[in-house]
């Protein structure tokens, strides 16, 4: 404990110095963060010496973090926007408010991208998830006017694909059609070209070199591909879940490939995703491994 914002302030110097080892530092020194401002029960209340001292503590990792919030370029949080958003509703207001700063800035720096990790909170049951989603749109958009309507866009596709996850299979077919399931966004794609990239793996994978100046690389596609138009078939497996294989063409002429899942929690699809991209991108360091790939 005593050693807590040593470790928390040496490792916002590492990740100022450069980006060598940000994949180990930046995750910990999040935990970290989030860890001290939970309600300690180590410490007795009636104790107001070592109160004030956490309190103290407390006061300097805010200081470190809003120092890492104005020096750090904001590609190096995209290593753990999944992490970032996943404590939007920590219990602590001071951690709240940082971490929405945070996103706010790579909402504003990398808009197509970060939309869709964000939208996940738009689309919980959760009321207060969905309250800090419109907190941090709404200061997104007072930056930048011009992001409304992504956003607008964003949120009109996910709420469309989640109906479609939802809608019920009809008696003796394994297809529905997209313009009577979804007919709002099927006519959408009729008036209007898409302004959301499609979210691969490949376009929502930020590539963050160990060293040199990050403003100068590119974070991810300098053409990113986008959603062109839904093919109006919508095949369903016969699974037990009945997803729902949605093909969307991109930009660049190729077709690709989605499922939309009913009534299930993709957050472990999602984190053994990240998993696995963390995995590959140590393997690539390795001369024998990269050989082998």
């Amino acid at each position: 404990q005593e050693y807590l914002v040593k470790a928390i302030r040496n490792y916002g110097e590492t990740l100022v110095r450069g980006n060598l080892y940000i994949y180990q530092v930046l995750p910990r020194l999040l935990t970290l963060w989030f860890e001290m401002f939970l309600p300690s029960t180590s410490i007795d209340k009636r104790d107001k010496e070592k109160e004030k001292e956490k309190e103290k503590e407390k006061e300097e990792v805010i200081s470190i973090i809003q120092y890492l919030i104005e020096k750090l370029h904001p590609s190096k949080w995209l290593v753990a926007f999944p992490q970032l958003v996943s404590q939007v509703v920590h219990i602590s207001e001071k951690v709240r408010k940082q971490l929405q700063a945070i996103i706010v800035q790579l909402v504003l720096h990398y808009p197509k991208q970060a939309i869709w990790s964000l939208l996940a909170l738009n689309m919980y049951n959760n009321t207060e998830r969905r309250e800090v989603y419109k907190k941090i749109t709404t200061a997104v958009i007072g930056k930048d006017k011009t992001l409304a309507a992504i956003i607008d866009e964003a949120e009109m596709l996910g709420k469309s694909l989640l109906e479609l996850a939802d809608k019920a299979l009809p008696k003796g077919k394994n297809t529905l059609m997209l313009n009577k399931a979804i007919p709002k966004l099927y006519a959408y794609q009729k008036d209007k070209p898409f302004k959301q990239i499609v979210p691969n793996q490949a376009q929502l994978t930020a590539n963050i070199q160990a060293s040199g100046k990050q403003e100068k690389h590119k974070i991810f596609p300098e053409n990113p591909v986008t959603i062109v138009s839904f093919d109006n078939t919508v095949a369903i497996l016969s699974s037990l879940a009945q997803p729902k294989k949605v093909e969307c063409l991109g930009s660049d002429g190729q077709n690709y490939i989605f499922l939309c899942k009913p009534k299930d929690d993709l957050r472990k699809d999602t984190r053994m995703m990240e998993f696995n991209t963390i995995v590959n991108k140590l393997l690539k360091k390795n001369p024998e491994s990269r050989e082998r790939q």
